[in-house]
């Protein structure tokens, strides 16, 4: 009996020995992409898979991962997603063997598109926008192939007119010379790029016109301008914009008067030539971005019209007119006391 007890337990210990031997592991020994390229439009969507061998393989997990989100995703299935233009890899990964395989994945455009710029109406803009200094406009950009594209605004002179994010800034400088019809000028190149090259450039111009107000009557900058003793005008400095004329700020520029005949004054942010209450003459200087500009000769004098008015000895005599008189015109009754 003690026997057959002994060789019972011997059986249960063997067993319990062998039941602890382990399946030795098979490890991954190549990983295998489905493809090696693939070329994708925005939006679009693809799926990749990989071969491991030997298909025994222990432990086939993968780990799948895009080295450049911003062009491409991937899932933890393969499942990869175009989301921007350029170029990415999808790399899946054996951890366990720490083998990798890998898909260049090329995201490009859909086809030929343009960019549309636009005012915050969306209104398109002109070839050539207007401005003057202190002026802002607010822009946007779309494309017409409907996507959702990164937008790079630059100007090519930056101290004329400015811009972030689509916002242009006239700014208070000016090239050293000005075309007709104005005497302060300054071009830029505005241009908005996209992420993969395609671009538009429109010109941001900064003026000054070559006219000017005196309580809004338009005269042209460097003429004589006759006032009465006393008088006063409000000025008016003009500049050009899309949508007509505009009247600079008395906040960017300065008069200022040669001699005491004529002075000037700012008030309520509006500049005022005023006449001395007797005869005399005076420069009026515009000064702004630092240039100096004669706006106007100012003549004070008392204005009197006074026609000749010829006698039979063949002088002439002044006198005042009188505004009810039309003197292109000689009066019928007079004519008829000439025949008698």
């Amino acid at each position: 009996m003690k026997n057959y007890i002994k060789i019972f337990l011997l059986g249960v210990f063997a067993v319990a020995a062998c039941s602890k031997v382990q399946t030795p592991e098979i490890p991954v020994a190549s990983i295998v992409m489905s493809e090696e390229e693939v070329t994708l439009t925005k939006g679009k969507t693809f799926a990749l898979s990989v071969t491991m061998l030997p298909e025994d393989a222990t432990d086939k997990t993968i780990v799948w991962k895009s080295t450049k989100e911003s062009v491409a995703t991937v899932s933890q299935d393969g499942f990869v997603t175009a989301v921007g233009f350029g170029t990415s890899y999808i790399i899946a990964t054996n951890p366990a063997s720490s083998l990798t395989a890998a898909c260049m994945v090329t995201v490009e455009m859909r086809g030929p598109y343009q960019i549309v710029v636009t005012d915050a109406d969306g209104r398109g803009i002109p070839q050539t926008v207007f401005g003057y200094p202190g002026m802002e406009l607010a822009l946007r950009a779309t494309s017409t192939d409907g996507d959702e594209h990164v937008y790079d605004w630059t100007s090519s002179v930056a101290d004329y007119v400015s811009v972030q994010d689509g916002l242009l800034t006239w700014k208070n400088a000016f090239a050293s010379e000005a075309p007709t019809g104005y005497i302060l000028y300054a071009e830029s190149q505005i241009e908005v790029k996209t992420e993969d090259g395609t671009a538009t450039t429109f010109a941001a111009v900064n003026n000054v016109l070559s006219s000017f107000g005196l309580n809004e009557v338009s005269r042209t900058v460097g003429t004589e301008v006759r006032f009465d003793p006393s008088e006063s005008r409000t000025v008016q400095i003009y500049a050009k914009t899309n949508d007509g004329t505009s009247v600079l700020p008395a906040s960017m520029y300065s008069l200022e008067s040669d001699n005491s005949a004529v002075t000037v004054a700012k008030s309520s942010d509006v500049w005022s030539i005023n006449a001395s209450a007797t005869n005399g003459q005076a420069e009026v200087t515009l000064t702004m971005s630092g240039r100096e500009i004669v706006l106007a000769i100012i003549k004070v004098e008392e204005h009197v019209v006074e026609p000749d008015k010829e006698f039979g000895s063949g002088d002439t005599e002044k006198f005042p007119v009188d505004d009810n008189i039309d003197w292109e015109t000689e009066p019928e009754d007079q004519g008829n006391q000439d025949n008698q």
